[in-house]
């Protein structure tokens, strides 16, 4: 049997080779944090003044008589993105209120027996009257949003068609009345995509 002067000195051997990997590890930790710290504050410095540059970046595309594709493509980016809170914010704020409503659901319920049921059928739909009002009642307040979006859209369009104000401000407002449309079909189709494939009864 090994002496116990001998064993302890392997102890403390085993001991302090533990606390000098432990050392190392926490200095490579420590290291790398430094990196990632140093790399994300310049990111952030190079990222911030273009995010608060943004908006003036936009309102110059937006009467921007000459916009390339590349500016074009971040102002309909950004509206989608817009939209998208908006009817998030929508979704959020509604939804509570229209649970408690006896009315729409009253509504939905005829609306099946008119025509629900028909367009289930034609979409080869399986729902039940319970389901559909289900349904109809949670994309209430998605539908108001659809109906917002529009009026902002035409809106925008009303000073060409009238021939309100400058002739140029009026065509690049109502141009930006398109765009506003061409972003939110594209959010909702990025929200149809989301539903259709990753919950349980999106197909």
């Amino acid at each position: 049997e090994p002496e116990p002067l001998t064993t302890a000195r392997f102890e403390f051997k085993g001991r302090f080779k533990q606390q000098t990997n432990l050392e190392a590890n926490l200095l490579e930790i420590i290291k790398n944090i430094g990196v990632t710290k140093e790399i994300t504050m310049k990111a952030a410095s190079e990222i911030l003044p273009t995010l608060l540059s943004l908006p003036t970046t936009l309102h110059e595309t937006i009467f921007n008589p000459h916009a390339t594709s590349h500016e074009l493509l971040v102002l309909i980016s950004a509206l989608s993105l817009f939209w998208t809170l908006i009817f998030q914010i929508l979704h959020k704020t509604l939804t509570p209120y229209i649970q408690r409503q006896s009315w729409l659901k009253e509504a939905m319920g005829r609306e099946y027996d008119r025509v629900g049921v028909l367009m289930c059928r034609a979409l080869s739909v399986n729902w039940t009257r319970d389901r559909y009002i289900e349904i109809m009642v949670r994309d209430w307040p998605k539908m108001q949003g659809i109906y917002l979006q529009h009026f902002v859209g035409g809106a925008l369009c009303l000073p060409a068609v009238l021939g309100w104000g400058d002739e140029g401000r009026a065509a690049s407002l109502a141009c930006l009345g398109v765009l506003s449309e061409m972003a939110w079909e594209l959010s909702d189709m990025a929200d149809i995509f989301i539903t259709r494939s990753m919950t349980s009864d999106g197909k």
